[in-house]
């Protein structure tokens, strides 16, 4: 379906001649659907929409969400980006100035575009890319996956109970699509519940969030014909939440997300609180010069007198894109958690003795989605 763009002059002349106020609401917001992102956007200043304003908002945001996840360039081998949290981590994806591959709009008009639906706590966005010229033998779909932490990363972050007794947030998924043939998504509420439909790719301008319980399994086809996009936003546990560093924090906050408000023992605290946050629950330690050597030498910063964490970060995600590109060789696997750990090393280390950072993400990995 092709969409119009309008002229600053053109805008004009039809706010005026059209009479925007005197059309129907239901038939002013199909023409919405129409026109791309910065039409809409023209025509909401031009046009006094009275009671669909919000409605004609939200057509802008979806038509100009799509437009740049359309220019968006996703990994070969993992064709997803998680912002936000990644798990109980934090993704080093969320602010995208200079991402390689997110325009740098993109997380923020995520995040209002969620928001402008639901005014509920949220700190993870996935965003996945499903083409049809990956659509082996038409029959193409992902394993069966989950989003809720496994019991090891329950016990990493302190909480007591198993999994399976956890009541989490119910998440949401929204398609979208500029046109495409087939595709969608599956869902089932525990590992052997049968499969039914979750969401599907619908036409360019429609914006429907479906919902889905916080411990479900999915299950993505893709199209025959054309791409469309899947965002899905969930909300980890509080106590997760509390591994974000400061900075880590407030860039979420800035970005969009909506953070849980309660500490690990369930009391409210302030974000000018948020330093002494930051520092809970984490093990403190002093690394080896082995330890250190040993790290330099995996991240190639051999003979580097005490990098700071800066700089670990940086030659961090630059051998994290390299090992990426391999992503489905069983041996690049293991040399990621090599680059882990020897970040993990190097940061304790620049940092003498304060709390290790809990930020060990690889900017291009969504390890909890396929």
């Amino acid at each position: 379906m092709r969409t119009r763009t309008f002229s600053s002059a053109e805008v004009d002349r039809s706010g005026q001649g059209l009479g925007c106020s005197r059309l129907p609401d239901d038939s002013f917001l199909t023409i919405l659907t129409q026109l791309d992102g910065r039409s809409v956007s023209a025509l909401r200043r031009v046009c006094k929409l009275g009671t669909i304003e919000r409605a004609a908002l939200i057509v802008e945001l979806h038509a100009q969400v799509l437009e740049l996840l359309s220019r968006t360039n996703f990994p070969f081998a993992h064709a997803a980006y998680v912002l936000g949290m990644n798990g109980s981590q934090y993704s080093l994806d969320t602010v995208a100035e200079k991402h390689y591959g997110i325009p740098t709009q993109l997380p923020a008009l995520l995040c209002r575009l969620f928001r402008l639906f639901s005014p509920s706590d949220f700190t993870t966005v996935r965003i996945q890319k499903f083409s049809a010229a990956s659509n082996f033998g038409g029959q193409h779909r992902t394993l069966a996956f989950s989003l809720a932490p496994s019991f090891e990363e329950h016990e990493t972050v302190g909480l007591s109970e198993r999994p399976e007794a956890e009541e989490r947030n119910p998440g949401h998924v929204l398609c979208l699509t500029a046109g495409c043939t087939g595709g969608f998504g599956e869902v089932r509420d525990g590992s052997n519940a049968p499969w039914r439909w979750l969401a599907e790719p619908v036409d360019p301008g429609s914006c429907r969030w479906e919902e889905f319980p916080g411990r479900a399994w999915f299950r993505w086809h893709w199209p025959s014909v054309g791409d469309f996009f899947a965002v899905t936003v969930t909300c980890e546990d509080p106590a997760a939440c509390q591994r974000l560093g400061r900075n880590e924090r407030q860039q979420m906050l800035d970005v969009g997300f909506l953070l849980p408000p309660h500490d690990l023992n369930g009391s409210a605290y302030t974000e000018s609180e948020s330093s002494t946050v930051d520092t809970l629950n984490l093990p403190k330690s002093r690394r080896s010069r082995a330890d250190v050597e040993e790290a330099k030498s995996v991240l190639g910063m051999t003979g580097v007198v005490g990098p700071t964490p800066e700089e670990v970060d940086d030659v961090f995600r630059a051998a994290a894109r390299e090992a990426h590109s391999n992503l489905d060789n069983r041996q690049s696997s293991m040399h990621m958690a090599r680059l882990i750990w020897a970040r993990r090393v190097l940061r304790g280390a620049a940092q003498d003795g304060i709390a290790e950072d809990t930020t060990d993400v690889i900017d291009m990995l969504a390890l909890d989605a396929p």
